[in-house]
């Protein structure tokens, strides 16, 4: 399954890769979809391995009915019409609870086949951790009373183990936001969609030239060229699955199983669950890898470098988006650096090969990273919870098709521009294939000592890297903010002008609007200084992307009133509102607007980091800011006083009130 998915995307067999994501969906959630059922009557061609097309799999619905360790008492009560709705809702949630625990509990098919040369199943293994997702999907949407639950095969059992708000399988089924259905039937869609791109990318990462290109080998210094080159060669994916690629599909099965304690840091909360199970499960799935013919075995310290790999797997997004800084980075070094030395025992104490595996561990969370960012930036916010399986009519256009090799390495291509010779930093491929070099070149330095718990020469270089990319990280950061808002906007014929003159603003436009606003309030190396040492500015993009959206519909408003000496604030987010001043050029004044609401935003988010940074006074160490609270209490009023400038005391004052429960640590 997760071992050979990566073998059906490199033989470029869509059906058999298909099959294999039909399978895995079971593992997330076991319910039968038209797909599986199309599998199992053989209908996707001769080809596929007789275990796929095995109906083996017990379904939720069946174990209710037929589990015998579930008791009768907890059964659900079959109501009549007279009971009121409120009381059906709180017993069969009161219920449901119980039963829930019992079938993730007790249900023992849901295991890993075991086959043989045949492709027949011998016997199942477990796979740990599935009975969290299968409760975790299992949570339901209390909306509607479901009155009769005994009768197997009712539309009450139906829709009390249902997993979409709609089945368009089944015409009888209730309409959309109608019925009980999984809460988080989005996250189902997302897990999914994550497992497929990554088995595609490793499939497109076999090929040295692509990952040459993705490097910018092409565009470089010859010695530069040398250096990249042997990266690549290093990092490149064999063409058959191995313990390597088995490893990256299962973080990629498992990279948001945090969410099933808690969706904030749920990257940490996945490697807690991994990283308290080290005896049985590292067993049981080292039974799955000596199925498979690896020829290695599973260790408990290979499920602790997958634990670490969730731990980070949104690492890459958050350097994107400038939250975090690259002083980030070092524990990430350090901790793939001490995983790869087991390679260097292995082989005769060949440094060369620890300094080769260190490289790929770390292009391997890169790609896991890549992966989640591609599912979730789309041009319809919505298609992030959708399965991106070309199926679906209400998908947006542009959303990929990771069912399809050929469309599934179009969008990869596309994502990440590769053969570009001149980065744009405005495109997030470009910050990431940035951030990845970086990451490559701060590896180097670690790997230049064999055993160090010194991490301060690595520590230098990322703070050189943080203090020379300060500007940078702030443009990240401002322009991520406005991914939501000019995602909302985008189709208001009010704000169309405005909004592609903001996104047709340079680096350089950007970068000088940062440093002149900088200028007013700090001398700038101080400020970059300061900003250098902050690790993490944690949920910081929630909290600007709040402001930004307020501001976006402060000039709706200024805009829809254009013809009005009303004013609906203090301070204008745009400038004149008559193209009349600029010759009845509408094209130019909305780019005078653009740039008028750019000056603004920059110099609203800069003042907030100055007061942060200068709150305290300066020390050269460690430490992070903490915009959760903050982001929670920032109400449309408090955005108001920030974004609406009524003096220097009186602006200055609010926003000091305002930032008391952003924490510095």
């Amino acid at each position: 399954m997760l071992y050979n998915i990566v073998d059906a995307a490199d033989r470029r067999d869509d059906r058999l890769f298909k099959c294999y994501i039909e399978y895995i969906k079971h593992f997330y959630f076991p319910v039968k979809t038209k797909a599986q059922r199309e599998i199992i009557q053989g209908e996707y061609g001769t080809n596929i391995p007789a275990f796929l097309k095995t109906d083996y799999i017990g379904y939720v619905n069946d174990v209710y009915i037929k589990n015998p360790n579930i008791d009768n008492s907890l059964k659900l009560t079959d109501w009549g019409t007279q009971a009121k709705e409120q009381e059906i809702i709180k017993d069969n949630e009161e219920k449901i609870t119980n039963i829930k625990k019992d079938i993730c509990e007790t249900i023992s098919d849901f295991g890993y086949p075991i086959t043989d040369k045949n492709g027949n199943i011998k016997n199942l293994v477990k796979f740990p951790f599935i009975d969290r997702f299968h409760e975790y999907f299992l949570r339901r949407q209390w909306d509607y009373p479901e009155r009769h639950t005994r009768t197997h095969g009712s539309d009450g059992l139906c829709n009390l183990f249902r997993l979409y708000p709609h089945n368009p399988d089944d015409p009888n089924a209730s309409r959309e936001g109608e019925g009980n259905y999984s809460k988080t039937h989005g996250d189902y869609n997302h897990f999914v969609n994550v497992v497929a791109a990554l088995a595609r990318l490793i499939n497109y990462f076999h090929d040295i030239d692509n990952v040459k290109n993705l490097l910018g080998c092409n565009f470089i210094s010859e010695e530069r060229q040398k250096q990249l080159t042997e990266w690549a060669k290093n990092v490149a994916y064999e063409t058959i699955p191995n313990m390597r690629t088995f490893k990256l599909m299962l973080a990629a099965f498992y990279h948001d199983i945090g969410k099933t304690i808690a969706g904030p840091r749920h990257g940490m909360e996945g490697s807690i669950i991994l990283g308290f199970h080290t005896s049985e499960s590292p067993y049981q799935l080292n039974q799955i890898v000596q199925a498979s013919g690896v020829g290695e075995n599973f260790e408990s310290n290979d499920l602790l470098f997958i634990a670490e790999l969730l731990n980070y797997h949104d690492k890459y997004g958050t350097l994107s988006t400038g939250e975090d800084g690259y002083l980030q980075l070092i524990d990430i070094i350090d901790s793939i650096k001490r995983y790869s030395i087991k390679h260097e025992t292995a082989n005769q104490n060949d440094r060369n090969e620890q300094i080769k595996w260190s490289q790929r561990y770390l292009f391997d969370l890169w790609l896991l990273n890549v992966a989640d960012i591609m599912v979730s930036m789309l041009p319809c916010k919505k298609d992030k919870w959708k399965l991106q399986d070309g199926e679906g009519g209400e998908q947006h256009t542009n959303t990929p098709n990771w069912m399809d090799y050929n469309q599934a390495r179009t969008y990869i291509e596309e994502f990440l521009a590769l053969g570009t010779p001149v980065p744009d930093f405005s495109r997030k491929s470009d910050v990431l294939k940035h951030d990845l070099l970086i990451s490559l070149e701060l590896l180097e330095e670690h790997n230049k000592k064999k055993h160090t718990d010194n991490t301060s020469d690595v520590k230098t270089k990322a703070l050189n890297y943080s203090k020379r990319h300060s500007v940078e990280r702030i443009r990240r950061l401002i322009v991520a903010s406005l991914y939501s808002p000019i995602s909302d906007y985008r189709q208001n014929p009010i704000m169309q002008r405005l909004i592609v003159n903001l996104e047709s603003l340079s680096e350089e436009q950007w970068d000088s609007r940062i440093v002149n606003s900088i200028k007013t309030i700090s001398d700038i190396q101080d400020f970059c200084d300061r900003l250098a040492w902050i690790g993490k500015m944690d949920y910081s993009l929630g909290f600007f992307s709040k402001i930004a959206t307020r501001a976006f519909f402060k000039v709706e408003e200024e805009l829809k009133n254009k013809n009005s000496t009303f004013q609906t604030h203090q301070t204008h987010w745009i400038t004149s509102k008559d193209a009349g001043s600029f010759g009845g050029d509408e094209n130019y004044l909305a780019r005078v607007q653009a740039e008028f609401f750019a000056n603004n935003y920059v110099a609203i988010v800069v003042q907030i980091l100055s007061y942060l940074l200068f709150r305290d006074s300066y020390s050269e160490h460690f430490r992070n800011i903490e915009f959760s609270d903050a982001a929670n209490r920032l109400i449309d009023e408090k955005i108001d006083k920030i974004i609406d400038l009524e003096g220097p005391y009186r602006t200055r004052k609010s926003i000091e009130l305002i930032l008391q429960t952003v924490t510095m640590y």
